[in-house]
């Protein structure tokens, strides 16, 4: 009983930060098009296909398709043939788009900052739990079910 408890609490405490504004909210930034942005910036100047982006970003076809769509329009990506095989498409950032992420990715780190010094001596500890919290969820989901028919 006490872990549904607390999982009730975390669902709304997560909910909470979750509706906040876009430029407070973590959760934005993990999601479709600054997703894609982000990870494009966190490859370097490496040209990836789109399917390479929805195996690595775990994004349907259709959904990594509309975002590129949108941000080839908005100037922060552009797609290219191949050098290789004209028939593959390969997608990197422009420098309008290396600029923008690098302004989110400030913006979510200065608010993950303040976030943390206003924790003051609990920050160690919570990023810690954070970090094992991650670790755990990628675990594979048969090692999570023997675990939990052991318990």
């Amino acid at each position: 009983m006490k872990y549904e408890k607390l999982t009730e609490i975390l669902m709304e405490s997560l909910k909470d930060t979750y509706y906040k504004s876009p430029i407070t909210n973590y959760a934005f930034f993990l999601q479709g098009e600054h997703k894609l942005l982000n990870h494009l910036y966190i490859c370097g100047e490496v040209y990836k296909k789109p399917a390479q982006l929805c195996r690595e970003l775990y994004m349907t076809s259709a959904r990594v398709s509309a975002a590129l769509k949108i941000l080839e329009k908005k100037g922060y990506i552009k797609r290219r043939a191949s050098q290789k095989d004209k028939r593959n498409v390969m997608v990197f950032l422009t420098d309008n788009g290396k600029e923008y992420i690098e302004n989110v990715r400030k913006s979510v780190f200065n608010e993950m900052k303040t976030a943390l010094m206003n924790m003051g001596e609990d920050a160690d500890e919570f990023v810690s739990l954070i970090k094992r919290a991650a670790e755990i969820i990628n675990k594979s989901e048969s090692e999570l079910i023997d675990k939990n028919e052991h318990e």
